[in-house]
């Protein structure tokens, strides 16, 4: 079997599982179902729901909140929803690999308030970067962006990866896991990041944002290119939609911070202690490019990806 079929047998048996995952579409508005990861990098999403920023563009959103970002192309190709928030990292294999995707809008981009890092067990023998070869270290998803930048960090560090024992663990069960000791490092975000600190169930050994570009995407909202092109008002409507959520969640923090609890299902306290993100919308060829040149270097694809054909105007 090829590396294309493959990938595309692993995301249409991904696929099956998601069929449960599909709300009723209102009939006089844009349907559009989206999976995403419960965590603060999609503040303005929640908030645009929340505040009736899409249903005025007659957008019918539902979401549903899944475990890692890899699930996406999955939920995309089996038809279980529309839209959903992803990492270039785990989009440019499947773009490659010829199913065509569009990132149309930006989650997060650099430069980041201090809510993400690699945080060893408090009482275990996790101090420096050299220190989590032999140890277990928890990533949300394999090949996602959390696994591929602490694999460019420890290469900076001059660290062989290849001795790091990488697990997925969805973010929420993570704390508890590094508490019981099931894991040894937790690589992750507010709110969780936050909570790890706070408990003291956990301690930063490494920043591996330090050295990314300011305008780098972090995450972004991706759809099939064949539906945004068919949808192109909707996807204007979602980009203007979540404009309003950001100029929103500026003047009415108290208010984003209900919504956060609200979607990531975190107590209020730690939604309070949640350091809010750099959140921008638009998505530009150079952005996806820097992702692609770090692809290539790890070997996640080998082609020379047209970043513009990822891209709808």
């Amino acid at each position: 079997m090829t590396t294309r079929q493959t990938f595309l047998a692993g995301t249409a048996a991904a696929g099956a599982a998601l069929a449960g995952l599909r709300p009723t579409a209102a009939s006089a508005a844009t349907a559009i179902r989206v999976v995403y990861i419960p965590i603060v990098d999609e503040l303005p999403l929640y908030v645009g729901v929340d505040q009736g920023f899409f249903k005025k563009r007659d957008l019918d959103m539902s979401l549903t909140p899944v475990a890692n970002q890899g699930v996406l192309i999955s939920a995309l190709q089996s038809g279980s929803a529309e839209m959903g928030s992803s990492v270039l990292v785990s989009m440019l294999p499947a773009q490659e690999a010829g199913i065509s995707l569009a990132a149309v809008a930006t989650c997060v981009s650099f430069p980041v308030p201090k809510n993400v890092g690699v945080l060893a067990r408090t009482g275990g023998d996790v101090k420096v970067a050299k220190d989590l070869i032999g140890h277990k270290v928890a990533v949300a998803g394999l090949k996602s962006y959390f696994h591929i930048m602490v694999l460019r960090w420890l290469a900076e560090q001059n660290v062989d990866p290849t001795h790091v024992t990488f697990v997925e663990v969805p973010f929420p069960q993570m704390p508890d896991l590094l508490k019981s000791g099931q894991i040894d490092v937790a690589v992750t975000v507010d709110p969780f990041y936050h909570r790890i600190l706070e408990q003291k169930i956990g301690f930063q050994v490494g920043n591996f944002e330090e050295t990314v570009p300011n305008g780098t995407i972090i995450d972004c909202y991706a759809t099939l290119k064949d539906w945004a092109v068919k949808n192109i008002g909707a996807v204007h409507a979602f980009r203007d939609g979540l404009a309003e959520s950001i100029a929103y969640l500026k003047k009415n923090e108290a208010s984003a911070r209900e919504s956060l609890v609200k979607w990531t299902k975190v107590p209020a306290a730690i939604a309070e202690e949640t350091l809010i993100p750099n959140f921008t919308v638009p998505v530009s060829a150079g952005q996806i490019q820097w992702w692609i040149d770090l692809a290539k270097k790890q070997g996640l694809i080998t082609s020379n990806i047209n970043p513009r054909d990822m891209l709808v105007s």
